[in-house]
């Protein structure tokens, strides 16, 4: 059985983009290995309650914490050498509140958060219609802040698939979905999978900010990256 784990950039009226990340796994043959690699980072990440993108970029910026480089470059490690395949939904918050109300009218008010989860989710349902068609999975997400919209992304995906509202976020699906309601949220300080997707959620967002410390995890991660991230409505503020 295959799980997606997801996790978002962090919330702040200073963030250009909001992102989410997903990774996908089999829960056989895939799930316990990650674990174990976990297990052999260096102590002093290895040690901690959980490992966070932006903290190990932070440490990297300050030359802070001597393993703090080896730690990120091991964790990028893991898509490859585990074949996990890696998801992501990317919106420039600034061109996206610029086109809102034009999207979705006065009765939706969705965040740029929002938006990128439901991007995210729809690349996903696009990649196991193509692979496996015949598949259910499970989703679960780090925390549950935006739970009600979470929820409303999915029932539009399962029930909407084939109206223009998909289109509109970026993707385009006329198929059943595949992931399995509810969507369940779990604390990334307990799951290995999470902390994954939150380290694939950095970088991406690094890369895309155009950060020089970003772009060699970038490289470690780009051949499992599903689709080139790409933030939508960033022409708008032109």
């Amino acid at each position: 059985m295959r799980i997606v784990f997801s996790d978002e950039t962090e919330r702040g009226p200073s963030e250009t983009i909001a992102a989410f990340a997903a990774v996908m796994m089999n829960i056989d043959s895939q799930l316990e290995a990650v674990d174990e690699d976990f297990d052999r980072l260096p102590k002093g990440w290895r040690m901690r309650r959980e490992v966070k993108g932006r903290e190990l970029f932070k440490d990297i910026r300050k030359g802070r914490g001597k393993d703090s480089g080896a730690t990120l470059k091991a964790i990028c490690a893991i898509p490859i050498a585990r074949g996990i395949p890696i998801f992501s939904g990317v919106i420039h918050r600034q061109g996206f509140e610029k086109v809102k109300r034009e999207l979705f009218g006065e009765q939706h008010n969705w965040s740029a958060y929002d938006v990128a989860f439901a991007v995210c989710l729809n690349s996903v349902d696009s990649y196991l219609e193509t692979l496996v068609p015949w598949e259910k999975i499970l989703w679960i997400s780090d925390d549950a802040r935006n739970e009600k919209t979470m929820k409303e992304a999915l029932f539009i995906q399962k029930v909407l698939a084939q109206s223009n509202i998909m289109q509109k976020l970026g993707g385009a699906a006329a198929f059943k979905s595949h992931i399995v309601d509810p969507i369940y949220f779990g604390r990334s300080h307990e799951s290995r999978a999470l902390q994954l997707a939150d380290i694939c959620c950095s970088v991406i967002v690094g890369h895309l900010l155009g950060d020089p410390i970003a772009e060699t995890y970038y490289a470690q991660i780009r051949p499992r990256l599903v689709a080139e991230p790409v933030a939508l409505y960033k022409d708008w503020i032109k």
